[in-house]
């Protein structure tokens, strides 16, 4: 067919095209949608934002994401969720982690940041930098009771809307946390066990009715506990005492999200949960909303 007859789309109805196409692709085919931005500047425009709206920052990118913080018009502007995995090595490691330059450089270009996703650790040394008015949603890694709990790290909790903490059953500690003050709305607790649990050990249905703190808060519309064990039948367990705890206390903000999501791959004896990170740090405010309602009337 002769090019000349084939009707041309308006480049408004094109760039329509290419932004749908971009945000459908971003999560599995990030090179492709990288590369529209050498098409032309009109594309460009379209495509940065939908590439940079969240980043994974690892060992391999940390210093090239540092580069772009003084370029003019950086496009870490459009940043609104980040992952820090948990394999990254600082540059100059005699440094005291909480205030090295990288991370001065990287609060200085998440200017515009909603959603922080990785440990204690980097969320600390973050906030010795900027405050991030903006954040409303956190994702933290490490169990508690955590790391580094600053008095940063104290402030920014009690002002977000959406936090996800982790309960390791294997430590035997109850998770310490004061939320009756804030202004938190969703809650999620990944309740792990990353070895076989014996019997009816930990008696997570006892260790719950000590968690006032965490769960006495009214501002809370859901409390959604995910089970993350070796084991399928441990999984269970647990999601067993928790909906038994949720009945004796008549808690209708309780969901469970019960479906089996193994924290150790046996075949090679990986730790696949930093893939379960990236998994709910793309599903943004949806993974909120998973699960089923341990009571209802």
């Amino acid at each position: 067919m002769d090019p000349d007859l084939v009707p041309k789309l308006p480049p408004e109805l094109v760039l329509l095209v290419v932004e749908f196409s971009a945000r459908d692709a971003i999560n599995v085919r990030q090179g492709w949608v990288a590369g529209l931005c050498l098409v032309c500047q009109s594309v460009r425009v379209v495509v940065v934002p939908i590439l940079y709206a969240h980043i994974t920052v690892t060992r391999g990118n940390i210093i090239g994401l540092v580069a772009l913080v003084d370029i003019p018009e950086t496009p870490l502007t459009n940043t609104r969720s980040v992952l820090f995995r948990d394999d990254i090595e600082l540059p100059g490691t005699s440094q005291d982690s909480m205030s090295h330059p990288v991370f001065a450089s990287l609060a200085r270009g998440f200017v515009n940041l909603r959603s922080y996703s990785g440990s204690s650790v980097v969320l600390a040394a973050l906030l010795n930098f900027t405050p991030f008015a903006h954040v409303t949603s956190v994702f933290i890694g490490d169990a508690l009771p955590w790391t580094h709990e600053t008095g940063d790290i104290t402030r920014l909790v009690k002002n977000l809307s959406r936090l996800r903490i982790v309960w390791d059953l294997t430590e035997r500690t109850l998770p310490e946390l004061d939320l009756m003050s804030s202004r938190l709305e969703y809650l999620i607790i990944d309740v792990l066990a990353d070895v076989v649990l014996r019997g009816d050990e930990p008696a997570v249905h006892k260790d719950l009715n000590g968690m006032d703190a965490l769960t006495s808060n009214h501002h809370l519309h859901r409390i959604l506990f995910r089970p993350r064990c070796y084991r399928e039948r441990d999984a269970q367990m647990v999601a067993e005492h928790v909906r038994r705890w949720a009945v004796d206390n008549s808690d209708r903000r309780v969901w469970i999200d019960d479906s089996f999501v193994p924290v150790v791959d046996e075949g090679s004896l990986r730790y696949p949960y930093a893939k379960n990170e990236e998994d709910d740090a793309l599903a943004g405010d949806a993974l909120w909303l998973c699960g089923r309602q341990a009571w209802s009337l």
